[in-house]
């Protein structure tokens, strides 16, 4: 049998020919495996070198260009203050708007609103105190929202806008400060934490770089820092120096106006930064002048900051008036948040006061909105709060440490309607519901401050017709208010449905529940008294007193039935629709009292 041969020319029988033919084999087996790793690596490269030309293809992306001497940082880190965060221990991220080149944005004539600055990042871990007026101050704590916002982050807060803004290019802050005795302790605050951190900004290299003045206000509006001083320490001064106005009005908006005007030429004339900063506790006397205000600021990339106090819940004043002036009983106005008061004025059943006095969330309107429209920011002074409201109608300080306040996260998709007058009476005529409301809030207050008699002993007919009639005496003057109240806010039920704010929506339905249950409990009172007279017979031989006792609804007649389960439907929608806010604590709290009557003997 021939031998087979190997490609060496021996033969596979021939020990040494196999192994020379095993290891060129070998030899090959690797030439082809190198061949075949070589064209893979050669794909690779040409994959590669294809993807990168076609990334070249698209758009470079330019170098970040280096800022202007001339431009507006306000458009980019002063703007772009940090929105609501939440709170981490030690340590308070923040999330930043967009910024804007300052050329761009100084042609734009409608610059995007930003949102009100209530945040609550600080307080416990800090070892901070938070305000509570008059210059008084209490160890924070956990509440129901978050802990209260004090002076001493306030001031951290603004030295860093300014910090960044003297970085950036030369910078003027211009105060307004409020001159009345009911803002002293925010002012006194705020001047003697700033003292220190406020010193920092001057610049060792150039003098002129960070320039301050000063604009004080009350009935009259005041200079003492007129030409804008390069020395930091002539605001501590000016706030040191400043008088206690005796006429209890506060003209802020005039004080800005003038400012503005005095002071404008240092952004349009020589392109420095300029930003306003407004301390009260007021929301002014003059808040018509508010949609004059904003447009040039807005249009110049000015930036107007409050430092102040949130807006009571629906309220125009939340301080007693003694507070600023002993012999004047003038309210010192703080509020409402919204541009008209959307909030009936309605006590609880017996008079009680808890969830009376409630934090709107926001500030007073016009100064949030003049905030909002210059991108700037209301700043709110709260202490913390033990989550429970047992404030009543007035409080001596504000904001007070027994207020309930809502949770910012919560309140952010219920802020009011930032719109010139017109436009919020375009709102009114578009839907009944709102126009009811905007009625309804103008209605005189009904207070349930005694109670009505309820425990009727019989001695014979004509003394238990007496103290009946003398019983429903009472009932006759709670009648008429809650009546004008429930038929101006009935007139919008048709509206309802229509409504798309979740704002209106809650005040809306709290406002038509609470009216319908104090219409239920009172004309219901009317109806038990009324069947009684008519002649009403014991069931057990040995009673001899008949007892009121509330209950669900009053089954008395079926229109009082329809009536209570009506402002239970309201009232549980505000609660399981709007949890966290104002409106679902006052629908709560109504809930706890029944609505209806049924009588008991014993």
């Amino acid at each position: 049998m021939k031998s087979m041969c190997c490609p060496t020319g021996g033969s596979w029988s021939d020990v040494s020919c196999a192994t020379s033919c095993t290891s060129a084999r070998e030899i090959n087996d690797i030439q082809e495996a190198a061949g075949r790793a070589s064209g893979s690596l050669r794909l690779a490269w040409v994959v590669l070198i294809f993807a990168l030309l076609i990334v070249g293809c698209g758009k470079t992306t330019p170098p970040a260009a280096k800022p202007k001497a001339s431009g507006n940082k306000i458009a980019e880190q002063l703007a772009a203050a940090p929105q609501q965060a939440s709170t981490t221990k030690g340590n308070a991220s923040t999330v930043r708007r967009p910024r804007v080149s300052p050329d761009d944005r100084a042609r734009f004539d409608e610059i995007p609103e930003t949102e009100s600055e209530f945040d609550f990042n600080f307080g416990a871990n800090s070892g901070d105190y938070a305000f509570q007026g008059g210059g008084s101050f209490s160890a924070p704590g956990k509440n129901e929202s978050r802990e209260g916002l004090s002076g001493s982050k306030i001031v951290e807060r603004v030295t860093s806008l300014l910090r960044d803004s003297v970085d950036y290019g030369p910078t003027l802050a211009v105060w307004v400060i409020d001159e009345s005795k009911s803002a002293r302790g925010l002012v006194q605050t705020i001047g003697s934490m700033i003292q220190q951190p406020y010193s920092g900004l001057k610049s060792d290299v150039d003098p002129k770089r960070f320039l301050t003045a000063v604009c004080t206000f009350g009935g009259q509006v005041h200079f003492p820092v007129d030409s804008p001083s390069p020395d930091p320490s002539s605001l501590v001064t000016a706030i040191n120096s400043m008088p206690n106005d005796p006429t209890g009005k506060e003209m802020v908006f005039t004080a800005i106006g003038e400012a503005i005007k005095k002071y404008s030429h240092f952004r349009t004339a020589e392109r420095r930064e300029v930003m306003f900063f407004i301390v009260t506790d007021e929301s002014g006397d003059d808040q018509n002048l508010v949609d004059s205000l904003i447009e040039e600021p807005r249009r110049n990339a000015t930036p107007i900051y409050v430092i102040g106090v949130p807006a009571p819940f629906g309220r125009v004043a939340a301080l007693d008036p003694s507070v600023e002036n002993a012999s004047d009983k003038t309210s010192i106005r703080q509020g409402p948040e919204s541009r008209y008061r959307e909030h009936i004025e309605l006590g609880f059943w017996g008079g009680m006061n808890d969830f009376r006095m409630m934090d709107s969330g926001f500030g007073p309107f016009a100064l949030e909105k003049l905030c909002r429209g210059t991108s700037g920011r209301y700043i709110a002074v709260r202490p913390a709060t033990s989550g429970y409201s047992f404030a009543g109608a007035m409080v001596s300080e504000w904001p007070s440490s027994g207020v309930w306040q809502p949770d910012p996260t919560v309140m952010q998709k219920y802020a009011p309607d930032y719109t010139t007058e017109a436009e919020y009476q375009k709102i009114l005529q578009g839907n009944a519901a709102c126009m009811a409301l905007h009625e309804a809030a103008k209605v005189d207050a009904v207070e349930f401050t005694q109670l009505p008699e309820v425990t009727f002993r019989k001695e014979n007919e004509p003394q238990l017709a007496s103290d009946l009639a003398r019983a429903q005496q009472l009932a006759a003057k709670l009648e008429p208010g809650v009546n004008r109240l429930y038929d101006a806010l009935e007139k919008g039920e048709s509206g309802r449905a229509k409504l798309t704010s979740p704002r209106w929506q809650a005040a809306y339905d709290v406002a038509m529940g609470r009216a319908a249950a104090a219409k239920s409990r009172v004309d219901g009172y009317n109806v038990m008294l009324a069947e009684l007279k008519r002649g009403k017979n014991f069931e057990r031989e040995t009673s001899n007193t008949w007892e009121l006792a509330t209950a669900e609804t009053t089954d008395a007649t079926s229109a009082l039935k329809k009536l209570g389960e009506k402002a239970k439907m309201y009232l549980e929608r505000v609660v399981k629709e709007h949890p966290g806010t104002p409106w679902a604590k006052l629908a709560e709290r109504e809930l706890q009292t029944p609505f209806g009557w049924k009588w008991t003997e014993r």
